[in-house]
């Protein structure tokens, strides 16, 4: 795996069980055996592709890890329904777990998130902790659950690696 060479990397495009395509790399490392092998799911934030992790992917690889990063919904050769309640983190959630189904995996991962990606990952830890061994997020904290519900508004003048999107979805 080169990071500087997009078509070094394994990837690939399935249908989950909704029906929505979704593509994805997965690296698996020499010694990879189905069911063993520890898996970790990398979700990225807005706007990035699963290109983001490049530099992530090949070092655990190397230490033994499968790795999958999807494209996530809306984004590269994934779907890009025009239904926006697809969009949610639990909808996307959902079509995470989906994929780790179409992908045959079934033991625990770790999911790794960034940026806006940790909305969807949080999702998923949350509605799924069977399949949840450990939840990594960094740039954003826990917008779903927990006793604080914050404005977006009040978050984005809070925090300022969110201001950028703040700033773009404005007409």
């Amino acid at each position: 795996m080169d990071p500087l060479e997009p078509s070094s990397f394994n990837l690939q495009t399935t249908k989950i069980a909704s029906g929505r395509r979704y593509q994805y790399c997965d690296q698996v490392p020499m010694d990879y055996k189905h069911g063993e092998t520890p898996v970790m799911l990398l979700v990225h934030g807005f706007p990035e592709l699963w290109y983001n992790w490049r530099y992530q992917i090949g070092p655990w690889v190397h230490r033994g890890w499968r790795v999958v990063a999807p494209n996530m919904l809306g984004y590269g050769e994934t779907d890009k329904p025009e239904d926006i309640a697809l969009y949610t983190p639990l909808s996307i959630a959902a079509d995470l777990a989906g994929l780790l189904d179409a992908l045959d995996i079934k033991k625990p991962v770790i999911v790794v998130s960034h940026d806006w990606g940790s909305a969807d990952a949080w999702a998923f830890s949350e509605r799924y902790t069977e399949r949840t061994r450990m939840m990594i997020s960094y740039v954003i904290h826990d917008l779903i659950s927990g006793s604080m519900k914050p404005d977006l508004k009040d978050v984005f003048c809070l925090i300022d690696p969110l201001v950028y999107r703040s700033h773009i979805s404005q007409p």
